[in-house]
């Protein structure tokens, strides 16, 4: 017994596709998509702005910068101004100043005196 299929019969197959028409929107839509945008955008300069801005904390009595160079490392500097004890409190501080624990060459530290 041999089977033999009838290729005539065979039908190719077909993708169907879709195709919508964009919506089209309304005026007041796309005003207010571009307002939308607008204060998206604002708030990032504003965002920038300040952070471009931001003031290093008033320096107090005694205290002094440090500008970080090639190869400095938060411990390193904390153990130079430290004067033999224990270098990690200033090391947090340091932190909590950066809002990292990375630093970069030419960056501004304000370490107590």
């Amino acid at each position: 017994m041999t089977l033999t299929k009838d290729r005539s019969s065979v039908k190719p197959f077909v993708v169907a596709t879709c195709s919508v028409a964009p919506r089209r929107r309304s005026r007041k839509s796309r005003i207010a998509e571009v307002l939308a945008a607008g204060v998206v955008l604002l708030g990032a300069v504003a965002c920038a702005v300040r952070l471009a801005d931001r003031q290093l904390p008033a320096s107090s009595a005694g205290a002094s910068y440090y500008v970080v160079k090639p190869g400095d490392t938060l411990l390193g500097i904390a153990e130079k101004f430290d004067g033999g004890g224990d270098p990690y409190p200033l090391v947090y501080r340091l932190e909590h100043q950066t809002r990292s624990a990375v630093i970069y060459p030419g960056e501004r530290l304000l370490v107590p005196g």
